[in-house]
């Protein structure tokens, strides 16, 4: 597969940038139907692993298109990173509509809105790193350093999107999907790559293309 690893760097931010908007977009035009047929299983957590595991596959796969030989097999690095988005998923919203019924009514919105965005964002992005742990663990002793380092950054990226899109209200759905990906994709990618993805150790196979330092 032909890579842009040229400039790792762009390639890692417009890749996330592009997979988030794309899923969130689809997601929100697609999944009307999904809803009431899947929620009453496993109390919801069905959709919402489905709901991870669409965002992790592509993000997977287009992160496999920009730095392809810098990752795992590609069949191991989709795996675990749908499984990882899909894994954080659940808890993540469980965590977050906990945070919500422990507010009172009359709670400062922005408060409690920054509360909520936080319990999702940390358990989802710690189950995006959790994925990429196991697909590189394999070749990369420090790979455990993308849980902390995800769950930080896809906070920080969801909590900036939630807030633009609540600038923004009120939009159509497709708009409002697609800002919302743009800028969590953007944001997080961009977190990610300054904090520790543009060092050599944070990939599985740094000995045969390695980003600049």
């Amino acid at each position: 597969m032909r890579t842009l690893i040229r400039h790792p760097g762009t390639a890692w931010i417009t890749a996330n940038t592009l997979a988030y908007a794309a899923a969130v977009v689809l997601w929100a035009t697609f999944s009307g139907p999904l809803w009431p047929a899947l929620s009453p299983l496993l109390g919801g957590a069905t959709t919402l692993a489905l709901y991870g595991a669409v965002l992790g596959t592509s993000s997977g796969a287009l992160q496999l298109a920009a730095l392809g030989t810098l990752l795992p097999p590609p069949r191991r690095w989709l795996a675990s990173t749908a499984a990882g988005w899909a894994g954080g998923f659940v808890p993540a919203s469980w965590a977050a509509l906990a945070v919500t019924q422990a507010f009172w009514a009359d709670a400062n919105k922005y408060l409690s809105n920054s509360a909520v965005n936080a319990a999702f964002g940390l358990l989802a992005g710690a189950g995006i790193g959790a994925g990429r742990w196991l697909a590189l663990r394999r070749d990369n002793r420090t790979a455990w350093r993308w849980v902390p380092v995800s769950a930080v950054s896809f906070t920080l990226g969801y909590g900036l999107a939630a807030a633009v899109v609540q600038l923004t209200y009120p939009l159509p759905a497709t708009p409002t999907a697609l800002v919302f990906g743009v800028c969590a994709g953007s944001t997080t990618a961009l977190i990610e790559w300054t904090w520790y993805g543009r060092r050599a150790i944070a990939w599985g196979r740094p000995q045969r293309s390695s980003p600049p330092p």
